[in-house]
């Protein structure tokens, strides 16, 4: 009776205590099978001796196109726009007209007065006089750097092209040194480092030994994959630990394999590059003054740009003394006829 008891505390004890043991990931796999393409490695030499300058034809990029604006040739500048010219202005003119009079004859009389003209930037208190705005441009600015940022030409904003062939970063070597680990179940172990034969101080298994492989992907594919940290697991059909001190990569070809990045591999280009200088649009305002007028002539006076005339239509003489002249003799008759005719009575 008590051995039985004895059996079953004993029982109960290792079921307890399993129970803290800790969990790793639970595979029902055989971690003794190799990536394709990993072969036996000796340590003796780097891996970047495997490793190519380029990509496969199948993983070539493809040139970016450039940027959807038409561009404008290095040696194509916007014409300046010039201000209006002042002289272009209408001359100021000034007409004084009396009411006419029935049957009689006029002619003209001009005086004139010398007018100054004054530009400014801002505006004038009186007495100077608003006549017209004037509209411009500022000099343009200094050109910016170049760069691939297309920009849309306005008359505020000049822009320059070129083009320039660039390398740029189009791919990867990519590689990784695989061991198992020494205990069961015996988890793959992903490096960016080869143990060297070294098994016992990296936790390997010797039976399994050491492979390496080496692959190339472009630079969107690795840029694009799911990164692995060092201690992190990778499920998959290659599943295992990353036992590397850096990130790892999963690439779609090989699920689970933690792949490593090594040199760039580089291309070159055809780029349209762009500058760009700007410029502000001003305004000036027109301000004159009149001196004083002379006296009225019935000689022409010819209108300037810094001389005013003004006009007026004066009665002739002639005619006023007619006038006047007809008026009294028929008030005189009048008055004689009026006498008369009293008298008679």
């Amino acid at each position: 009776m008590k051995l039985s008891k004895q059996i079953a505390w004993l029982l109960c004890g290792c079921l307890t205590f399993s129970s803290t043991l800790p969990l790793f990931p639970v595979h029902a796999e055989n971690y003794d099978a190799v990536p394709p393409g990993a072969v036996p490695c000796d340590g003796a030499g780097p891996v970047e001796e495997l490793f190519t300058t380029e990509l496969p034809e199948t993983t070539v990029l493809p040139e970016p196109e450039p940027p959807a604006t038409v561009p404008l040739p290095e040696s194509t500048v916007t014409p300046e726009v010039a201000p209006p010219s002042t002289t272009q202005r209408k001359p100021l003119t000034l007409t004084v007209n009396t009411a006419p009079v029935a049957n009689a004859t006029y002619h003209t009389e001009y005086r004139f007065a010398f007018k100054t003209t004054k530009i400014s930037d801002t505006a004038l208190d009186p007495p100077w006089i608003f006549e017209e705005t004037i509209s411009g441009y500022s000099d343009w600015g200094s050109w910016s750097s170049y760069s691939e940022t297309a920009r849309t030409e306005t008359d505020l904003l000049q822009v320059g092209s070129t083009t320039s062939e660039q390398s740029y970063v189009s791919g990867y070597n990519m590689y990784y040194y695989l061991t198992q680990q020494a205990d069961s179940p015996y988890y793959r172990c992903y490096r960016d480092y080869s143990v060297a034969g070294n098994y016992a101080a990296h936790g390997a298994r010797s039976s399994y030994g050491e492979f390496n492989n080496t692959t190339t992907a472009s630079a969107d594919e690795v840029n694009g994959a799911a990164q692995v940290a060092p201690g992190g697991w990778a499920d998959g059909t290659y599943a295992g630990y990353n036992r590397g001190g850096v990130n790892g990569y999963l690439l779609p070809s090989a699920p689970g394999v933690i792949w490593f990045r090594g040199s760039e591999i580089t291309s070159t280009r055809n780029v349209t590059l762009y500058r760009y200088r700007t410029r502000t649009k001003t305004e000036q305002y027109v301000y004159y003054q009149l001196g004083s007028w002379s006296e009225w002539t019935s000689t022409p006076i010819l209108e300037g740009d810094n001389v005013v005339v003004q006009t007026r239509q004066v009665m002739d003489t002639t005619t006023t003394t007619t006038t006047t002249t007809t008026k009294a003799t028929t008030k005189a008759t009048t008055k004689a006829t009026t006498a008369a005719t009293t008298k008679a009575t």
